[in-house]
């Protein structure tokens, strides 16, 4: 459900945690390497804009209906 807590405990490139966001879930991810840390965290990042831009477009779709 919306809102709820995805728990990825080897998170790699966050990719579970990527589709987490796009369901509207929270996504909490842990890894052993700092590297894939960091990479799921700029994935993570990526993903956030483009959905509030796609928000956006729905908002502002919803005005002109």
């Amino acid at each position: 459900d919306e809102g709820d807590l995805v728990l990825d405990p080897f998170c790699g490139e966050g990719s579970t945690l990527v589709q987490a966001v796009w369901l509207g879930r929270v996504p909490l991810g842990i890894d052993a390497s700092a590297q894939s840390i960091s990479n799921t965290e700029k994935r993570l990042q990526e993903t956030l804009q483009v959905r509030d831009a796609y928000r956006k477009i729905a908002e502002s779709d919803q005005k002109l209906i």
